[in-house]
């Protein structure tokens, strides 16, 4: 601590932004690359020296879906996304159909996982033989 400053301690948290960036920079990497393949002179790096222009991907309908994920599904979403796109020539559509598909999927998991987590803390209840309270079992004594 200086001077009764609090140190900032850093967090490891995958922002929205994080992977709207992230996602947005794959698309301009697979277009540049879309470039240099349709150059057939021997000169077409030279092409790829421009600075990167400001392209609209389109990712503004995905971002109230991004909020809800956690850091961890986001983090899940980049490192999937960064390994399909290494290993091979992704064009921007296929980027953006398999973003879509990877957003469901997380959302779905951690949708799973939140049901999962709401029936472990109900517990167990024995649908064929329900315990009631006195009350109840007499009720249903009287109604039958």
């Amino acid at each position: 601590m200086f001077f009764g400053e609090k140190l900032l301690i850093s967090e490891n948290n995958f922002s929205s932004s994080d992977l709207l960036q992230y996602i947005g920079i794959l698309v301009k990497e697979s277009k540049l690359q879309q470039r240099r393949g349709s150059i057939n002179t021997n000169y077409g790096w030279l092409k790829s020296r421009n600075p990167m222009e400001e392209v609209d991907v389109g990712l503004e309908k995905f971002n109230n879906t991004i909020l809800k994920l956690t850091s961890e599904s986001r983090a899940a979403i980049a490192v999937k996304l960064d390994r399909l796109a290494d290993d091979s020539n992704m064009l921007p559509s296929d980027i953006m159909t398999v973003f879509a598909k990877l957003l469901d999927e997380e959302e779905n998991i951690q949708l799973l996982e939140r049901n999962v987590k709401i029936v472990k803390e109900r517990g167990k209840i024995c649908k064929t033989n329900p315990k009631y309270d006195a009350r109840r079992s007499s009720l249903s004594f009287i109604l039958k």
